[in-house]
């Protein structure tokens, strides 16, 4: 690959060496090659046979690129055999400025020749003597263009000169050349014919014969141009045959032609088309990122565009898929692609950037009011979005035509459709990732969601959703059997017990890496599972398998495969809780009363371990059924003072997720939190045990939201744990920094909020929650240029912010019963700008 530098890709032709699209298709490779054999093996023919060549394909269609990679065979195979070559390229419509083809086409092919252009000059000059003002003196440095000028103007001046000096010249071409020796090959290349006029394509065709009478001269003309165009402009000519019969009188200028094949014909070409002009082409974005890139554009096993975030340059609404064309989309795409330095591309990101590239008005018209919390702008979103996911399957459909159903199910809707509104957007809205509206605080100034959103190290969650929670060991033999087999292996076991759980592992061996392929392993355990008679001896490895799906987001996979195992081992106490949890997360109220009986089974069963997780469990769904919370209340406090006597911080966890939603918060107190958080704490028996503790409550505490004094004291708990340098080992500082950030700008101290919230996004721009935090204190600001940059995850121009006054003990955690928790010393002391500005402060 060759390397270029700069930030969008040459529309030009791609370079002879790049095979992304010529490996593809190697009969038409074997023609190229054809072609090169035959020019190269001329050199040592007795009697050469001059002939022209033609590549015929639509604009854009990669003639040019043919062209090249002709011209490189060519090199290659003289270089192999030790045959002198002329390669030269003729640019049909520069000389269409010329007025003699002839003579231009002439000048083309003596430029090979030095000698022999100087002679033909200074004899055409002595003929007809002219006055020494209007020749150039040759001074040796700009040989080629001071020689051509006076060779056009010598041989102007001489009507009858063309005929003879071609006549001249073919004799000298194929002059000289001993018996056995081989004789220099010129190979004149003519590019972009079908760009030029009717009359300049027929004069260039009969001008390219002439030579084709040349004795032993080895000499080639290769043309690249749209047949049509050639046929039409011999139908308008008045050379014989041309009107008469086109098709017979351009077999007489072109000896031998072939047709460029349409390169890119499906999505998986396409990606792997992108992915070489993003490695070859865009030098000036670091690798890593570069890397992150060609990941997205990978397909899973379907080919289906929709499964990757580049499904507009892959399946284009207007069907266009010519190299250029591709090319063409994909600057579109680098214009907007200027990411933060260091921050890892996810898909979300990436579709933003797609968005406004592609759909500028209908960005800056819905998106970017919908992403700085308009309401409106989101739930219209939300409605095209729904209207796009019912259009999927129907995604390969002209866009003509898909207006349509668009138009039809905007009605039934009830969705007013604007002129740009389009459904290949509400498709791209809906495929993965689906665009999601932001979270609104429900008070404050601020309207964010106070936990980041795409953060799992400040969600608050009820137990883990990993392996941790496996409930049985896979069967060994299935499993060292499936040891190393890739994703796409079709390899099975012939028996169906082992089939289920190979395709689960290979579900696990995907699910980071390729979510798409985890998906269709996890599909298959399902599909494998209802084969089964008996589902008794693989009932976990089900039930894991629906983990991975909901790990994967399917929750109505996840609750299916979950539904089976429960069946299948009703006297399991973890796959019953696994259910309940998974109904209650995907709030699947149809499975409520389902979820209730399953956590009844948990909790009769004999020598249970999880009686406490049982018992959280069926607090939530007496939540999520509408139970009156002053009923629920108190049995929440009898969990919480058991929790106090029995501390653990799993549990601790599991009890504050239920307060989760802000509604709930009044189950109980800011200091009954303390207490029961207090006696965890020093409960715990490692710093990665204590540093979940703290960070559990003040996640609790935090997303509380409109309660400043729970969110102050979340704040503290930040800044202590971020003193300690106990974050940077165990967890993220930038979502403590943030949402210290957000607490100052709630407190109003907005220009040391902001300032926070750019020392964390010139960091890592990845969270979607920051760039929306950020997006809006500039926005609040009147910048909205580096809002919008801030969103897209973009560089942030310069910006200048007035620093404030902070009160000396306004993060002050000092005098906090967790002030005095001990830790292991030999962490690293934290650098965090927060601390900077916060000490400046104390100062």
């Amino acid at each position: 690959m060759t390397d270029q530098f700069g930030h969008f890709v040459a529309s030009g032709p791609v370079e002879p060496e790049d095979d992304a699209l010529f490996g593809t298709r190697p009969d038409f490779v074997l023609n190229l090659k054809s072609i090169a054999e035959h020019i190269v093996a001329s050199s040592r023919a007795p009697h050469p046979s001059p002939m022209i060549f033609g590549l015929y394909g639509r604009w854009g269609a990669g003639k040019s690129s043919a062209l090249r990679f002709v011209e490189g065979l060519i090199a290659e195979a003289a270089e192999r055999n030790h045959v002198r070559t002329f390669l030269s390229q003729f640019d049909a419509p520069l000389w269409e400025q010329h007025n003699n083809v002839r003579a231009s086409m002439a000048l083309q092919i003596l430029l090979n020749s030095p000698d022999a252009l100087t002679k033909a000059t200074d004899l055409l000059s002595q003929l007809r003597p002219v006055e020494s003002g209007n020749l150039l003196t040759n001074d040796g440095v700009q040989w080629d263009l001071q020689s051509s000028i006076r060779f056009l103007d010598a041989l102007g001046r001489h009507e009858s000169a063309p005929p003879m000096l071609e006549h001249w010249l073919r004799e000298m071409i194929g002059r000289g050349v001993a018996s056995g020796e081989s004789r220099p090959v010129h190979v004149i290349f003519v590019d972009d014919l079908d760009r030029c006029s009717v009359e300049f394509t027929v004069q260039l065709l009969v001008a390219t014969n002439y030579w084709m009478s040349a004795r032993g001269a080895s000499i080639y003309f290769v043309l690249a141009a749209s047949r049509a165009h050639l046929l039409e402009s011999l139908k308008r000519s008045t050379f014989p045959l041309g009107p008469l019969n086109p098709e017979e009188a351009l077999e007489k200028y072109v000896h031998l032609s072939f047709e460029v094949p349409d390169m890119l014909t499906n999505s998986r070409e396409i990606a792997l088309f992108l992915s070489k002009l993003i490695e070859s082409s865009v030098s000036n974005v670091e690798r890593e990122r570069i890397g992150e890139l060609q990941d997205l554009l990978k397909l899973g096993p379907d080919d289906n565009p929709l499964s990757s975030v580049f499904a507009p340059l892959l399946h284009p609404a207007d069907g266009r898929v010519t190299p250029r064309a591709i090319k063409h989309r994909l600057n579109t795409f680098l214009a907007e692609f200027r990411p933060q330095g260091q921050v890892q591309l996810t898909p979300e990101l990436v579709k933003r950037w797609i968005l406004k590239a592609f759909w500028p008005d209908f960005w800056w018209r819905m998106i970017w009011p919908a992403e700085t919390l308009d309401e409106p702008s989101a739930s219209r979103i939300v409605s095209l979005r729904a209207i796009g996911r019912k259009l999927t399957p129907l995604w390969a459909m002209e866009r003509a035509r898909l207006q349509i159903p668009f138009e039809h199910l905007a009605a039934a809707g009830g969705v007013a459709l604007d002129p740009m509104d389009d459904p290949v957007v509400a498709i791209y809205l809906a495929s993965e990732p689906a665009w999601e509206p932001p979270t609104r605080q429900q008070a404050g100034n601020d309207k964010l969601s106070a936990t980041p959103s795409d953060s799992s190290d400040t969600t608050i969650v009820e137990g883990s959703t990993g392996d941790a929670r496996e409930m049985e060991p896979l069967d060994q033999g299935a499993v060292s059997s499936a040891h190393g087999i890739e994703g796409g292996s079709s390899t099975m076991p012939d028996d169906i017990q082992n089939q289920l759980i190979l395709n689960y592992v290979l579900a696990k061996q995907e699910e980071k890496s390729n979510p798409s392929e985890a998906l269709r392993r996890t599909r298959e355990v399902l599909k494998t599972a209802k084969r089964l008679d008996d589902l008794g001896a693989v009932a976990s490895t089900v039930g894991n398998a629906a983990l991975v799906a909901e790990r994967l987001q399917d929750n109505d996979l996840a609750i299916e495969l979950h539904c089976l195992a429960v069946r299948a081992r009703p006297d399991h106490e973890n796959i019953n809780l696994n259910y309940a949890r998974c109904v209650l997360d995907a709030q699947k109220s149809d499975h409520y009363e389902e979820a209730a009986e399953a956590i009844r089974r948990a909790l009769s069963i004999p020598g249970g371990q999880q009686e406490f997780r049982a018992k959280v469990l069926t607090l939530r769904v007496r939540l999520a059924v509408g139970e009156e919370l002053s009923e629920i209340a108190s049995d929440f406090e009898k969990l919480r003072l058991a929790l106090t006597q029995s501390p653990k911080p799993d549990d601790l966890s599991r009890l504050l997720f239920v307060t989760k939603k802000r509604e709930l918060r009044w189950l109980t107190t800011i200091e009954a939190l303390h207490e029961t958080c207090k006696a965890v704490l020093f409960a715990c028996h490692t710093d990665a045990e204590r540093h979940q503790t703290l960070k559990l409550l003040a996640d609790t505490l935090f997303f509380w939201g409109d309660n400043t004094e729970s969110e102050l004291d979340a704040a503290k708990i930040y800044l202590f744990l971020l003193k300690t340098g106990v974050l940077s080992r165990f967890g993220s500082p930038a979502d403590a920094e943030a949402n210290i950030g957000y607490v100052l700008r709630k407190l109003g101290y907005k220009n040391a909020g902001l300032v926070i919230y750019m020392y964390i996004y010139r960091r890592s721009a990845a969270s979607n929650w920051l760039r929306r935090a950020l997006a809006l204190a500039l926005n609040d600001q009147g910048d909205g240029k580096a809002a919008a940059a801030a969103l897209l995850g973009q560089e942030l121009p310069t910006i200048t912010v007035e620093p404030e006054e902070l009160p000396v003990d306004l993060l002050d955690s000092s005098q906090r019963w967790w002030a005095g928790v001990s830790w292991d010393a030999s962490y690293p002391p934290s650098t965090s700008k927060v601390l900077e500005i916060l000490g400046q402060a104390s100062a």
